[in-house]
């Protein structure tokens, strides 16, 4: 029977082998040529039987249960044949877990991530821009230095919100410790913030945040972050980044790229099991070597815009994360102010004054309508986002929206300006009436001295007015409290009495002569004499000096320096 089956396959499907694979088979079995062909005229030797096959090893549960527990195929099947629960070879066992299904063994080998990344599932597309963001949380693969007043590098924290329907990474914020709840409020409020970017307006309200809930404790502060700004919160099952795949891809991009930067980790170690990527120092990475904050920060910003503005991706035709955003037609929701206020995060630091160029916030200055010079202000900010800020006064009442002055835009540039120039004009007001008031007083002030030379200084008459009064003050203090007799002359429009007649006619006197050489001016005014107004409250001295003039002299007597004259008439003429 072997020699037909070997003629058959020479055959090859012909009706009859030829003479030569004829002979040469029966020189292969040790018989004749005739023989041979007798063999292959014979049809019952032409019927062969099919071979018996092993049944098909079907992989089961608990096959797939010691494997898990194993973790070796190889000692998987020692395993299962001593204990005689299969009876196969170990190629026999490794095919048939080839074509079993590969969600289960790598399910049975890795666990949940096996599963997950070895499932198929139905892809999920949100229906327009802006009704879905996806948010992530990672640790950035670089350490940078916070600022220049830290000595030890960190790792930060990176938060990033991608649309779902676009792909369109609309924030990437860092943070230099773990996020909690301000934090991440104020991340999904920098990416609702409706702005425009690459000349098309982006941001705006979703209507619902994914989010991986793989920490339950992080998920927590999301959910909480989320109820501040008003969205639906929409947790994916534990470990499944498919669900949250916009958001993984953005991470696993910029993974890739922090490969390339100073201070990178995850790249491979030195000599001394360090990254090598990093200078030392007894065992501490130079500062020198590294990022600063800014640095990084404008960098992962510029790497969100080149991924947004760039790279054209096939499921959306070509287009770029840009276009497809352009492209869809839904209008935005914009986050009310009075919220995006409340969840901006405040600053640590003691309050803000106020100077010539603005408030200093951020190695930039900011302005704004009524912020006023030299007084001082609160702050509030968005951790990524820097053409703005919030201020405050010490109150906490709301002042304004401050932005730098290079991007004022219209409304507020006019707000401003307008502000500027109503404080301007107010100045200038008083500035006028200061004039008006002061030309008003030289006016009066020169009608009753109109005729006056300027070689004369007025000291005559100053010193006769001082001598009457030193005269009537020293005879007060001398005690004359004696009464003047009836028969007393009367010398003086002030009273009666030899005493004060004395002083009043002594004063001139008591006068210096003008010099020589300055013309002794007639018909001069009296000085001015004190008004009813400036008399109507005097002083303590002049108070007594009344008593004692009225215990002496009548109380029609008064002291010079609080007499009480009516108005000349030519003054009022001439006024």
């Amino acid at each position: 029977m072997a020699a037909v089956t070997a003629m058959r396959r020479l055959a090859a499907g012909r009706s009859r082998p030829t003479g030569a694979q004829v002979n040469g088979v029966a020189r292969r079995y040790g018989v004749t040529a005739a023989t041979a062909y007798r063999w292959w005229r014979d049809r019952a030797l032409h019927k062969t039987k099919a071979p018996r096959r092993a049944p098909r090893l079907e992989i089961t549960t608990p096959i797939l249960t010691v494997l898990a527990d194993q973790q070796s195929v190889r000692d998987t099947h020692a395993v299962l044949t001593a204990s005689g629960t299969i009876d196969v070879s170990y190629s026999t066992l490794a095919r048939a877990l080839q074509q079993a299904d590969p969600a289960l063994v790598q399910g049975a080998l890795h666990g949940a991530k096996g599963l997950m990344n070895s499932t198929v599932y139905k892809r999920l597309r949100a229906p327009h821009k802006a009704h879905t963001y996806h948010f992530d949380h990672t640790v950035l693969d670089a350490y940078v230095m916070p600022s220049h007043k830290h000595t030890t590098p960190v790792r930060p924290h990176i938060t990033v919100v991608v649309d779902s329907a676009s792909s369109y990474v609309l924030a990437v914020v860092l943070l230099a410790g773990h996020p909690n709840q301000n934090t991440v409020a104020a991340a999904l409020a920098q990416a609702s913030l409706v702005r425009v970017e690459h000349g098309v307006e982006v941001g705006g309200t979703p209507e619902q945040l994914v989010c991986d809930n793989a920490a339950e404790h992080f998920a927590e502060t999301v959910r909480d972050a989320a109820a501040a700004v008003g969205w639906i919160f929409a947790p994916t099952r534990p470990r499944a980044s498919n669900q949250n795949g916009r958001a993984e891809n953005f991470n696993q991009q910029l993974a890739r790229v922090m490969k390339k930067m100073p201070g990178a980790v995850h790249i491979g170690m030195d000599e001394e099991g360090h990254d090598r990527a990093l200078e030392r120092s007894r065992g501490t990475a130079q500062p020198a070597s590294l990022l600063v904050w800014g640095a990084m920060s404008a960098f992962v910003e510029a790497f969100r815009h080149k991924i947004n503005r760039d790279i054209r991706v096939k499921d959306f035709g070509g287009l770029t994360r840009s276009e497809r955003w352009a492209a869809d037609p839904p209008e935005l929701r914009r986050i009310e102010p009075e919220l995006l206020r409340n969840v901006m995060l405040p600053t640590a630091r003691h309050p803000y004054k106020a100077s010539g160029s603005g408030i200093s916030f951020g190695s930039r200055f900011y302005i704004g309508p009524g912020i006023k010079r030299g007084h001082d202000y609160r702050i509030r900010y968005l951790p990524g986002e820097h053409d703005f800020v919030v201020v405050y006064d010490l109150d906490n009442r709301f002042v304004t929206e401050a932005r730098p002055s290079e991007h004022l835009d219209g409304g507020l540039a006019s707000e401003y300006e307008a502000g500027r120039a109503r404080t301007e004009r107010e100045v200038r007001a008083i500035n006028l009436g200061v004039k008006q008031h002061r030309a008003q007083l030289a006016l009066v002030a020169n009608s009753l001295y109109d005729d006056e030379s300027t070689d004369y200084d007025g000291a005559d008459e100053l010193a006769a007015a001082v001598g009457a009064d030193l005269d009537v003050l020293e005879d007060i203090e001398d005690g004359c409290h004696d009464a003047p007799a009836d028969s007393d002359p009367v010398t003086d429009d002030r009273g009666s009495g030899p005493d004060v007649a004395a002083g009043a006619a002594g004063a001139p006197a008591r006068t210096t002569a003008p010099p020589a050489d300055k013309p002794r001016r007639g018909q001069r005014p009296s000085l001015p004499r004190a008004t009813e107004a400036a008399t109507a409250e005097p002083n303590a001295e002049l108070v007594r000096a009344n008593d004692l003039l009225a215990d002496r002299f009548g109380p029609d007597i008064k002291a010079p320096g609080v007499t009480t004259v009516a108005p000349d008439s030519s003054q009022e003429e001439r006024k």
